[in-house]
């Protein structure tokens, strides 16, 4: 997409973000430096779907980062972590 001059924005980051799955976590990973390059990320739904991204893949810690630098959190971000910690078992803050 960046070599066919595609223009990046909060959008285009999200839809990717939630349409990756596990199976490709380096494009994910690639991603989120993407956002990070270009300052989204801050962005709520981004980080949702980054949050979403990174538990689709069982990468908690991954996951609790992106959670934790949210700005504001709403009900998805706090049921994308909490059903993470539900599917690893792991319930301690």
């Amino acid at each position: 997409m960046h070599s066919a001059a595609i223009v990046f924005d909060a959008i285009n980051c999200s839809v990717l973000a939630h349409s990756a799955d596990c199976y490709e976590l380096g494009f994910g990973i690639q991603l989120h430096c993407l956002v990070f390059k270009l300052g989204l990320n801050s962005e709520l739904f981004i980080g949702n779907a980054l949050v979403t991204l990174y538990l689709k893949c069982e990468k908690l810690v991954e996951a609790e980062k992106v959670f934790f630098v949210i700005p504001q959190n709403d009900l998805v971000s706090w049921n994308s972590i909490l059903s993470g910690y539900a599917q690893e078992g792991s319930f301690q803050w």
